[in-house]
């Protein structure tokens, strides 16, 4: 009987330490935006079409630059998840202007253009900076 209950006892421990951690969703929304960001940008070379992301608070849109106009891209949405919120740091726009155009653009070299962007769950804040290469420059944290 208490050789039953020590194996019992061991598998369970062994399960409970194998059992992934759940990931921080600031995290998983900052690193699939990182993906994102690189994929456009290596994406804007192959076909030497700028590709753009535009950015609001529940998630994301990927455009091509087609005839002078921003054309989204049909599998191009993503919302984000857990309860995480964005923010681009736009300075002289419109909200107009920030609300119809995309803010993160890759050209046809792959350089890419961003500004900062502000992911917000509850109190915790992280800000991305990205470089031209499209990488993420550094994160700032707030808690």
């Amino acid at each position: 009987m208490l050789v039953a209950i020590f194996v019992m006892a061991l598998a369970t421990s062994l399960l409970a330490v194998t059992l992934p951690a759940r990931k921080d969703p600031l995290e998983v929304e900052s690193g699939t935006l990182a993906m994102l960001v690189s994929r456009i940008a290596d994406e804007a070379v192959a076909t030497g079409t700028a590709r753009a992301i535009r950015i609001d608070e529940r998630g994301y849109q990927v455009f091509n630059r087609v005839g002078g106009h921003w054309v989204p891209v049909s599998k191009g949405n993503g919302e984000f998840s857990g309860g995480v919120k964005a923010q681009m740091e736009l300075s002289g726009r419109s909200s107009s202007d920030a609300a119809a155009l995309p803010q993160i653009i890759a050209d046809a070299t792959g350089i890419v253009t961003a500004p900062a962007l502000l992911l917000e769950r509850g109190s915790r804040k992280e800000r991305l900076v990205f470089r031209p290469d499209g990488q993420i420059d550094g994160h700032v944290r707030h808690e």
